[in-house]
């Protein structure tokens, strides 16, 4: 399977490791661990980016060739979330998102009420949703039945 292409939702990407930005100490670090990664494809929170440009956590990303993942982190309801994915597509030009609705801060477990309300919303809307959810199965068949592309349960 190493060095095999992923095929997601009609896209080619070269591994199947998404890694997260959230938390990473420097953007040296984040470079050395995209190098060692080998990943393609990188999630982003629109909340808390700031523009790109050199120096920039998206001119890094850019610099290292890694596609963009926007997703919704810190988004609590289906119309934050919904906001949060326009945000990203207008600002980075995909309609890919990473859809994360929490219950709370502390946990940030998946609220699975709004959670499926923002993934209908949002496939309705044309985006590829990529739900960050828990491992309930029957939640995960109610988002592949609503269209999201992939499920990313919890700790993935």
């Amino acid at each position: 399977m190493a060095g095999e292409p992923w095929v997601l939702a009609g896209r080619t990407l070269s591994s199947r490791l998404i890694v997260g930005t959230g938390g990473v100490p420097s953007l040296e670090v984040l470079k050395r661990v995209l190098g060692a990664s080998g990943t393609a494809l990188t999630t982003v929170a629109m909340r808390r980016v700031a523009p790109g440009g050199a120096g920039s956590l998206l001119g890094t990303l850019q610099q290292a060739g890694v596609q963009v993942l926007p997703n919704t982190a810190g988004c609590h309801t289906a119309s934050e979330a919904l906001f949060t994915a326009r945000l990203g597509r207008e600002a980075l030009g995909t309609d890919w998102v990473k859809l994360e609705v929490v219950a709370d801060d502390t946990t940030l477990l998946p609220d699975p009420v709004e959670l499926l309300e923002a993934a209908r919303l949002l496939v309705g809307d044309g985006f590829t949703v990529l739900p960050y959810t828990s491992d309930d199965p029957v939640l995960a068949g109610q988002l592949e039945r609503a269209g999201c592309a992939a499920v990313m349960p919890l700790g993935a």
